[in-house]
C-alpha cells in the first residue's frame, strides 16, 4: 500500500498532503506498523548534528520533517548531539518509541537499541569515501570497507610515518568501522537519493524518502539577470565545493570575458576567508554577503 496512503488512514488526514511532506509521513507508515495497539500519538525523537541556528542542509530538512510531523499529530523532539549530554540523551530516547538518526552517531544508536526502540538511520551524504569505477553492487561491504581503509593510508604516500599521517589515517579507518558498526544497529537505513544508495550498497533493508522541499504555493517568475548571476548559498566549508565553484568562474571568465557575469556567494562557514584568497588570487568578482537569514 502507498506510503501517503497509509499515513493518511493511520493519522486521520483528511485534506490533500503538499508532496514536500510525504517523505517525512513515510517514516510515520513504516515506524507505525511496528506499534499497531499505540494510544497516544507516536513519540518521535530526531537528531541531529547541528545547532538549531547552524546554516546546513541537514538542519533544514530537520525542521520541514519535524513540522510536518507535528501537524500530522505526531509527538516529536529534536535533539542536537552537538553540546548534549549522556544522561539527556537517554532520557529522550526512552521516552521516544522511533528513534531518527541524521549522523553516525554511535551512543544514541546503541541506547535505541539497549530500550528496544525502532532506528531509522538516515543518510545526506556518501557512505564510502574511496572512489569505485564501474558497478558499485559487484563489490560487498568488507571489500569496500577494506578499500576505504587502503585509499585511506595510501592518501598519506610520501609522507613516510610521520605521526600526522597515523593519526589521519586511524581516525579515518575509525570513522569507516563506525558508519559501518551504525549502520548495522538501524532497524531502517533512508538514503536521501537512488544514487547515494547504490553507492553504499549495503547488506539488508534500505529506502531512498527524497528530502523535503519547502515551496511556495505560487512559485516566482524566473527572471534574467544581466549580467549574469551566478549564486551559492550555504555553509562555507569544503565539501561544500565551493573552491570548486571558484575555479569554475575563473575558467569561465577566461574563456568568456564578454560574460562580464556576477559571482554572489550567501553564507558564512570556516572556510570563507580561503575562499576570498582564493577570489583575490584569481581576480574573479565575487561578493561575499555573509550570513542572511
Amino acid at each position: 500500500m502507498d506510503a501517503v496512503i497509509v499515513s493518511r488512514k493511520m493519522f486521520g488526514i483528511k485534506h490533500r498532503l503538499p508532496s514536500s511532506i510525504r517523505p517525512c509521513l513515510l517514516f510515520c507508515s513504516q515506524a507505525a506498523m511496528d506499534f499497531p495497539s499505540l494510544r497516544r500519538p507516536m513519540r518521535f525523537l530526531i537528531q541531529t548534528p547541528h545547532l538549531s541556528d547552524e546554516i546546513s542542509g541537514v538542519q533544514t530538512y530537520v525542521d520541514i520533517m519535524a513540522g510536518a510531523l507535528r501537524r500530522a499529530s505526531v509527538d516529536v523532539e529534536v535533539i542536537s548531539t552537538r553540546n548534549t549530554g549522556w544522561k539527556v540523551l537517554w532520557a529522550a530516547v526512552r521516552r521516544a518509541d522511533v528513534v531518527h538518526l541524521n549522523s553516525n552517531h554511535l551512543s544514541l544508536a546503541l541506547m535505541a537499541r539497549m530500550l528496544k526502540k525502532k532506528l531509522i538511520l538516515k543518510y545526506h551524504f556518501e557512505f564510502w569515501m574511496a572512489p569505485v569505477s564501474g558497478d558499485c553492487s559487484a563489490l560487498k561491504w568488507p571489500q569496500r570497507l577494506r578499500r576505504e581503509i587502503a585509499f585511506r593510508w595510501n592518501q598519506g604516500q610520501g609522507q613516510g610515518l610521520r605521526l600526522s599521517r597515523l593519526r589521519y589515517f586511524c581516525d579515518s579507518a575509525a570513522r569507516a568501522i563506525l558508519r559501518v558498526g551504525v549502520a548495522a544497529l538501524a532497524n531502517d537505513r533512508l538514503f536521501c537519493s537512488r544514487a547515494l544508495a547504490q553507492s553504499a550498497n549495503l547488506p539488508g533493508k534500505s529506502t531512498i524518502a527524497y528530502n523535503p522541499v519547502k515551496v511556495d504555493s505560487e512559485m516566482p517568475t524566473v527572471v534574467r539577470t544581466d549580467p549574469p548571476l551566478f549564486a551559492f548559498v550555504g555553509r562555507i566549508e569544503r565539501n561544500k565545493g565551493c573552491d570548486i565553484l571558484m575555479n569554475a568562474a575563473a575558467i569561465l571568465k577566461t574563456q568568456r570575458p564578454e560574460l562580464n557575469f556576477q559571482l554572489v556567494i550567501v553564507g558564512d562557514g570556516p572556510e570563507r576567508s580561503m575562499l576570498e584568497s582564493q577570489a583575490a588570487s584569481m581576480e574573479v568578482d565575487c561578493h561575499f554577503t555573509g550570513r542572511v537569514s
